[in-house]
């Protein structure tokens, strides 16, 4: 029977030079680039490193994907957002979440809205799949009534 190659300390940190590039290019989120990072770090195999930058090493093709997205959305849903008396929804997939969007492209705890001076902001939580406000990959935006959100996969329309 064959062991696996244990990992070096070398190795390991090649797999967080990957990591790192990955992170920079867009390709991890914060969240998972670090979970990544603590993984490699206590990794014992170079398979087990391997396997952890399986998905960097693909090509990846940038592609209009909210145009996808927009034609079919995995779940809609109108957010009332002019007579909630609430100063904060959390959106995410977690059942802790005070919109609960469940389609896997939804992160846990994907995004907070929050009631600001003069109207509402959206604040992405580091999401894998992204805030989109109109189109537009945001961090954090001013929304509007009216205004169509995408968190993953999912469409809120606010009203």
């Amino acid at each position: 029977m064959l062991l696996p190659l244990r990992a070096s300390e070398r190795d390991r940190l090649r797999a967080v030079e990957t990591l790192k590039r990955g992170y920079l290019q867009g390709r991890l989120s914060t969240g998972t680039f670090e979970a990544r990072v603590a993984v490699a770090q206590r990794a014992v195999s170079r398979a087990a490193l391997r396997r952890l930058l399986a998905d960097l090493a693909a090509r990846w093709f940038v592609v209009d994907a909210v145009v996808e997205r927009a034609q079919r959305p995995a779940l809609e849903m109108t957010v009332i957002l002019s007579r909630s008396p609430r100063t904060r929804l959390l959106a995410g997939r977690s059942r802790s979440c005070d919109l609960i969007l469940a389609t896997p492209a939804v992160s846990r705890r994907h995004a907070l809205l929050e009631r600001a001076h003069d109207g509402w902001r959206v604040t992405d939580l580091g999401s894998t799949n992204g805030t989109f406000v109109e189109g537009v990959r945001v961090e954090s935006a001013p929304v509007e009534i009216g205004a169509r959100l995408w968190l993953g996969d999912a469409l809120l329309r606010l009203a």
